[in-house]
């Protein structure tokens, strides 16, 4: 038999009393207390904690207000603290939690202050281009560039970790504000500060909004600010307790992603997997975090989320090798959270399984490049929509992929790439910018092999040279397709969606497909007269020693929007004989996700049951019947142990493969495997 246990499942892992606990696996609550949460029971809530299958309890501690009797005028202590015998929430928690090997980490938020505070330290404040501060129940917002986050904050951490025995800090809204809660926008900021360092480094004026060619340059020059700040602020804390992580953003210890659902935001429904999967794409060494939120939004905090949705943020992050955390309003039972049951099932199976997790890595062939455009409300960019239909398509055809941020491209096509991924997806390979085109060329001139799609219209000189388009000759959109189709050689058609481009090919190229231009569509006695014309919808070019593949137009796009078998078929056949190697060979429906890795030499699969996802969320999913089949090449002699249903699996032997068989699938199944002839 497989075991995935590395202690008894109600204790916390050895492992995670030794230096550097951090960097394996771990599981956090986050009790995100109120003013009048003041005379909690920390003894009660670490033994929830404990129960609930976590190791680390994240906690409120400075910043906005102290948990805490802070000598600092930068500090306002909680009122409520007369409530307490001790007066000290942080330090009685830190005793309780220690008491039961917990980690306690320290909540700070430096964002905004109070209004004294503010009154005090103008200077520290963000100012809008027309001289506003942001002000939001009565909570005035600081700006990173100023004197509170450049150099009160370390005062602030100083007091904590000369009082305090804490385990790890994280920071909360570490970024330049540009909105408040209720998402009124206001801008960049202009205070004194930001517009000298913007001068020194940039020359002229900062950007007002969203709207013009610096607003680009600022995004990058504001990231790039609070990036330093955070190794500074690593630095420093790791300075005073070296097993202290900071939990923050890519210069930190732990990289942190929160899961959560928003009001107007378009549901995504693999959020998490992909953004867990982009963080280690970009920094494989660095673990990811991602905290689980309870409630619905902020202004609906003490609205319970989907007992279902909640769920699949924690099994998409451990999955794709995070650790997981549970984010709460309260102590445990202030709010009533159904989900907590649910979620306690799942987190208490990652800290049985603790020895798969901390080595578990990806194992996919196939990356595919994201765009850097953000959603988080309103309308979906092209670019995302495009990209996420490939992403469906692909996980639907069961082929594994890692994500791929587009600004990390050119990191993933050097030598560790090529070793890694034998194809590189891209859907918009258009937006690529020069440096990132030219590395795409010298990696499929190596062998790699290039699957893309073009998404806005661009001078042809800006493409990869790879992609075997001598020009860009006009782009049709939206209304301008109706009736418009792609046919393949088999005079097949699928309906074009979104954007198509007339392109010359070059020298060389197979076209595999045509465009057919729109023709007549109504009444129905005008339908026909949709004829193929020379232009191509999909070309092949061979390059060295390597091919790419590109639709001109959006195909994922339409996958996205209209979901026809047709189309994620066509997407399918751009990988040509490739597919049958990157596609894992499965009887499971298209609704089971399967995202592979490795474990100490182990074959890992996660098969995460998606058949519950609807238009705005998840509902529970239906069972998948035990009796499929995971074909795992050249393991004939292999044992296998599905995790969840706690079982041995049966195995045939075939042509040299392994066909295992599986059990039934609830919300997810852990499938492991190992050869035996290895043993």
């Amino acid at each position: 038999m497989i075991t995935e246990v590395s202690s008894s499942p109600d204790s916390i892992p050895d492992r995670l009393a030794a230096p550097g606990w951090w960097r394996g696996p771990f599981r956090m609550v986050q009790t995100n207390l109120r003013l009048v949460d003041a005379d909690l029971d920390v003894a009660a809530v670490a033994d929830f904690i404990v129960d609930h299958g976590a190791d680390a309890w994240l906690l409120n501690t400075g910043g906005i207000y102290s948990s805490y009797p802070s000598a600092l005028n930068s500090q306002t202590p909680n009122p409520h603290l007369a409530l307490r015998a001790s007066g000290d929430i942080v330090g009685d928690a830190v005793a309780a939690a220690h008491a039961r090997g917990l980690k306690l980490l320290a909540r700070m938020d430096f964002s905004k202050v109070l209004p004294h505070i503010a009154d005090a330290h103008p200077d520290w404040l963000y100012v809008s281009a027309t001289g506003q501060h942001q002000v939001f129940n009565d909570l005035v917002t600081t700006c990173p560039s100023a004197g509170y986050f450049q150099h009160e904050l370390f005062t602030i951490l100083d007091e904590v970790l000369d009082r305090f025995d804490v385990d790890g800090f994280f920071i909360n809204w570490f970024m330049y504000s540009e909105m408040n809660y209720a998402h009124q926008y206001l801008g960049p900021c202009h205070c004194d500060t930001c517009k000298a360092l913007w001068r020194s480094d940039n020359g002229g004026e900062l950007p007002t909004g969203r709207d013009g060619p610096l607003y680009s340059s600022w995004t990058a020059w504001s990231r790039r600010n609070v990036l330093d700040l955070g190794a500074r602020i690593r630095a420093h804390i790791a300075a005073h307790k070296s097993d202290a992580p900071l939990i923050l953003h890519d210069t930190a210890d732990i990289r942190y992603i929160e899961a959560n659902n928003a009001v107007g935001r378009e549901f995504w429904p693999h959020q998490t997997a992909e953004s867990v999967s982009a963080a280690f794409s970009r920094a494989p060494d660095t673990p990811v975090l991602v905290n689980s939120v309870a409630f619905l939004d902020f202004p609906y905090r003490m609205a319970a989320e989907h007992p279902e949705r909640f769920a699949q943020y924690l099994i998409q992050a451990m999955s794709r090798g995070a650790s997981i955390s549970t984010y709460i309003m309260g102590p445990p039972g202030a709010i009533d959270y159904p989900l907590l049951g649910l979620a306690r099932e799942i987190t208490r199976f990652h800290r049985r399984s603790d020895a798969l997790y901390a080595n578990l890595v990806p194992n996919a062939r196939v990356a595919v490049v994201a765009p850097p455009q953000l959603c988080d409300r309103g309308p979906v960019p092209a670019p995302v929509a495009e990209f996420r239909g490939w992403y469906q398509a692909l996980q639907e055809l069961h082929i594994p992929f890692d994500v791929v941020e587009a600004g990390h491209l050119e990191a993933i096509l050097g030598p560790l790439g090529a070793e890694r991924y034998s194809t590189i997806v891209i859907p918009g390979v258009s937006a690529l910018d020069a440096a990132a085109a030219g590395a795409l060329d010298d990696w499929v001139h190596a062998g790699g092999s290039a699957i893309t799609s073009l998404s806005q219209h661009r001078d042809s000189s800006d493409l990869p040279r790879c992609l075997g388009i001598e020009a860009v000759v006009a782009a049709q959109d939206g209304d301008q397709l109706l009736s418009a189709y792609a046919q393949d050689v088999t005079g097949a058609v699928i309906p074009l969606h979104g954007r198509a481009h007339t392109v010359q090919a070059a020298a060389g190229s197979q076209v595999l497909a045509w465009l057919v231009p729109p023709a007549r569509f109504g009444p129905p006695e005008y339908c026909y007269g949709h004829n193929a014309s020379a232009d191509p919808a999909l070309l092949e070019h061979r390059w060295g020693h390597g091919r790419a593949v590109t639709h001109t137009w959006s195909a994922g796009r339409a996958y996205r929007d209209l979901a026809l078998a047709d189309l994620r078929a066509a997407i399918a056949a751009s990988l040509g004989d490739q597919f049958g190697e990157l596609a894992v060979d499965t009887t499971l429906p298209d609704s089971v996700e399967l995202i592979a890795g490795r474990s100490g030499g182990r074959g890992v699969y996660h098969l995460n049951n998606l058949s519950g996802v609807r238009r705005n969320g998840f509902t529970e999913p239906t069972a998948v019947a035990g009796g499929h089949t995971v074909r795992i090449p050249g393991a004939a002699a292999c044992r296998a142990y599905a995790l969840i249903a706690d079982q041995a699996l049966d195995i045939r032997p075939d042509r040299g493969d392994a066909i295992v068989a599986l059990p039934e699938i609830g919300r997810f199944e852990v499938l492991v495997w190992e050869d035996t002839e290895a043993l």
